[in-house]
């Protein structure tokens, strides 16, 4: 799935919504996005129901997080995820 240089390829295929924020969308490693799903279900970020990271080589989508109930509702949002993004420092993995 892999796209040639300077070629523009479609990496998701899943009806939900794959919102990227403004800066640190990739790993370190270049090997995922950091994604979330905000306007899938209702307008804006608040109504983000999960945060995935997307494989940029194969497209597999891996949930991240999702908070327990779900509710989308346009007048009082939540869970309200907020944008996604990776971390632009190694951390030490325990």
């Amino acid at each position: 799935m892999q796209a040639q240089s300077g070629q523009e390829w479609q990496l998701t295929n899943t009806t939900i919504n794959h919102a990227l924020d403004n800066n640190d969308n990739f790993s370190m490693d270049d090997k995922y996005l950091a994604v979330d799903t905000r306007e899938t279900y209702g307008g804006g970020i608040g109504n983000g129901t999960m945060i995935l990271k997307v494989d940029v080589y194969s497209g597999v989508e891996t949930l991240v997080y999702a908070p327990q109930p779900v509710i989308v509702d346009p007048v009082n949002m939540a869970p309200g995820l907020g944008a996604a993004s990776f971390s632009p420092w190694l951390t030490k993995s325990s």
